[in-house]
């Protein structure tokens, strides 16, 4: 019994002190279990998360990956969450798997979301950057350490009527 205790405890510290948001929802998709980060990046409270029938939320791409998961698959999402228990909208990356008995039956399933948030703003900044720089008249030219060129903009690809894979 102290072995089983101890194991239970080692994977509840991984659950609740995971770099990512971690729930559990039933058989009927009904929440039953999430961790202190699931909580912060749906910018809600566990007691309004606990209990929320995730078969119901607005959001149809969260719904149909619960859905797959009933159906015994993986499912992915990646998409603005807009939270339907806080005023919260957050860009997430998920995935949501199904959990088994032991006789084979979906007795409920797991989803695993990142708050992608960073990620995203640098992604927006990188392409105003890029649109920046096809709008410039001087060449610019981005090579790799090996000095093999991994980018040309616009007014190279003009001056010179080659398309930007010959260059």
């Amino acid at each position: 019994e102290a072995k089983l205790r101890k194991s239970e405890e080692k994977f509840r510290n991984m659950f609740e002190h995971a770099p990512v948001g971690i729930f559990h929802f039933n058989e009927e998709a009904i929440i039953t279990d999430c961790n202190e980060n699931f909580v912060e990046i749906i910018g809600s409270s566990f007691d309004a998360l606990i209990g929320l029938n995730t078969l119901k939320l607005p959001d149809k791409k969260i719904v149909a990956c619960i859905e797959g998961v009933f159906q015994g698959r993986v499912t992915d999402y990646r998409d603005v969450y807009r939270s339907v228990t806080a005023e919260k909208k957050t860009p997430i990356i998920g995935k949501f798997a199904p959990i088994f008995s032991k006789d084979g039956r979906i007795i409920g399933g797991t989803g695993i979301i990142e708050d992608i948030t960073e990620r995203k703003n640098i992604g927006d900044e990188l392409g105003l950057k890029s649109l920046v720089l096809e709008q410039l008249e001087e060449f610019i030219t981005i090579t790799d350490l090996d000095g093999t060129i991994t980018y040309v903009n616009q007014a190279q690809v003009n001056a010179f009527k080659r398309p930007k894979s010959d260059m």
